[in-house]
């Protein structure tokens, strides 16, 4: 589960945003669990009230350790069985500035229903604190998607997910591209995302084995490749060179233990 965004200020006072809500891991394999509590300002709180989390590890029904601080700035655990406590999280500045960089798709490049180019005009309105100006811009994109809706259930056509396929079971919607087998830093050099379908360098094309998934009828579009869980890259290289991923505005996660200068 993931925090939910509380917005105060919208009719006086300064508006501002903030996480609340209780967000819970479980591990079904192992019994583990944890439960973090994002804490909403109280009314009458001071500064150090803001972003403030709490939670507990798990075991079954027992209690391993809490946690309690902040979720931007030092977060401290205390373990239940040893009675010490010890910093859990803290961003530091040191720890800031060995964060992945940011990398995205050229804005001229990208499609016309990607995020960043749908709602230009909504986050230039944010930007500019216009808070009226993005409801409007809001409207017009919700407007027009209702309109293609009825313009395409008159012409008797269905809308075909590029990325996204239903569950037949659970009527969830499922990222055709996941790869879920765990990470090879023997033989994974790099994992990136090419016209949104994420996938994986590789050392070697050999069989790997992958995590069990429900099956599903497969589609026209998805390709399948036995040893890579991942749709297959162009000009495929198994030799580990990189030289063809230079070709590609691509966003890139590289393994760091393989990273080259």
């Amino acid at each position: 589960t993931m925090p939910y965004a509380h917005c105060k200020g919208i009719i006086y006072g300064t508006m501002t945003l903030e996480l609340g809500g209780a967000v819970s891991v479980t591990c079904e394999k192992t019994g583990y669990s944890a439960v973090i509590e994002f804490k909403l300002k109280p009314f009458l709180g001071s500064d150090d009230s803001v972003n403030q989390v709490s939670g507990k590890i798990k075991l079954g029904k027992e209690v391993l350790a809490t946690l309690e601080g902040h979720w931007d700035s030092e977060i401290v655990i205390h373990d239940k069985k040893t009675e010490i406590s010890e910093t859990f999280w803290n961003p530091t500045s040191d720890i800031r500035q060995r964060r992945l960089h940011r990398c995205t798709v050229h804005f001229d490049e990208q499609g016309d229903f990607e995020s960043e180019k749908l709602w230009q005009h909504v986050t230039r309105a944010i930007n500019n604190k216009d808070q009226t100006d993005a409801t409007q811009e809001k409207f017009v994109l919700e407007e027009a998607q209702r309109k293609a809706v009825k313009e395409r259930k008159a012409k008797g056509e269905e809308w075909n997910c590029r990325l996204f396929e239903q569950d037949p079971i659970t009527g969830e919607w499922q990222y055709k591209y996941a790869d879920t087998r765990p990470w090879d830093p023997l033989n994974d050099l790099v994992q990136f995302e090419k016209d949104g379908a994420i996938q994986t360098k590789v050392r070697h094309r050999t069989p790997m084995v992958s995590v069990p998934k429900i099956k599903r009828k497969p589609t026209s579009k998805q390709k399948v490749e036995s040893g890579c869980s991942s749709p297959e890259l162009d000009n495929q290289d198994s030799s580990g060179s990189e030289a063809h991923l230079l070709t590609h505005t691509t966003r890139t996660r590289k393994n760091t233990t393989d990273r080259k200068s």
